[in-house]
């Protein structure tokens, strides 16, 4: 990802907070996102919580009035309720290429080979 990415984002729906709808809204972002992470971002009061909608998007795209106005996503931030695996970071909007399931709290299918046994000491 270079310096700037501009990243398309929808905020949680005022009905149904289990969706994400509306208009999309344009940040820059640092960080490395994918299209369905579910992140925190800073907004008007705080941080609102937004699912990834499109990477990369163009400046052609964005009236040019906003461009130097758009907040920048500095950090990738996951809400309480956006559980990821602790080995690859795959989520529930996000699973695993060909698919996994949550073992674990923090840890899908996908991964349950690669963690190292626990020992009994």
């Amino acid at each position: 990802m270079s310096d700037k990415t501009i990243v398309a984002v929808q905020f949680r729906d005022r009905t149904d907070k289990e969706k994400f709808a509306g208009r999309e809204y344009n940040y820059f972002s640092t960080v490395e996102l994918a299209e369905g992470d579910v992140i925190m971002v800073p907004a008007a009061k705080g941080q609102a919580t937004v699912r990834v909608s499109r990477i990369n998007v163009r400046d052609s795209e964005v009236d040019e009035r906003f461009l130097p106005t758009l907040r920048t996503i500095n950090e990738v931030v996951r809400p309480e309720s956006a559980k990821a695996c602790r080995v690859c970071g795959c989520t529930q909007e996000r699973a695993c290429p060909g698919g996994c399931y949550w073992v674990e709290d923090d840890l899908c299918s996908a991964c349950v080979a690669s963690e190292p046994p626990e020992r009994s000491d």
